[in-house]
């Protein structure tokens, strides 16, 4: 396995451990939007091994984006890195698509073809426009359930007083805050 550097990365692995999931169609959904080179879905994925069965993990990242300085070869890296995971789907495409291509779900094949549409931990790692994150969090929202979690990473670079405004509608709470992340939790009100 190796070694993950990053600034505060035991928010994300409480935010996975945080996460829960009441009622279940029996598969656990979560998802990275920026995978750059995978440190945060590797996180997601040791932890929901530890705490799931059933479970699968989406990564998605357009890669090759020259402006976002994310190369191709630290796509064929990060894919090196998790082959062992067979839990990791690696998407690659901007969030946009996927939110677009999979708003009714994401299906697995076990036997017979699975939807899967309900995210128990969401890590938003992508753009960093307070639209764009606006944007992700209302998909996601729709897509929760109780116990669902959500960790913002380097949430400074926008303005997260709105994006915590707009959960706490759909009944998330802050779980906790560090100088790079920042994690909600869904604890009441509707789902989807």
């Amino acid at each position: 396995m190796r070694i993950i550097k990053g600034v505060e990365y035991e928010l994300l692995t409480e935010a996975v451990q945080s996460s829960y999931k009441e009622e279940t169609n029996g598969y656990v959904l979560t998802c990275e939007i920026g995978v750059h080179e995978g440190n945060g879905s590797q996180i997601m994925l040791e932890e929901g091994r530890k705490k799931f069965q059933n479970f699968h993990h989406l990564g998605i990242d357009p890669y090759g984006n020259i402006q976002a300085g994310v190369s191709n070869k630290v796509k064929w890296n990060t894919k090196k890195d998790l082959i062992d995971y067979l839990e990791f789907h690696l998407l690659e495409m901007a969030d946009t698509e996927y939110m677009d291509k999979y708003r009714n779900g994401f299906i697995i094949y076990d036997e017979k073809p699975h939807l899967l549409n309900r995210y128990t931990c969401v890590h938003f790692d992508g753009p960093q426009r307070t639209t764009d994150v606006l944007r992700e969090v209302m998909f996601f929202c729709h897509r929760a359930h109780l116990g669902t979690t959500f960790c913002f990473n380097d949430y400074k670079r926008y303005k997260m007083d709105i994006i915590v405004n707009l959960c706490s509608v759909y009944g998330f709470r802050v779980l906790n805050k560090g100088r790079r992340r920042y994690s909600l939790i869904k604890e009441h009100g509707a789902t989807g």
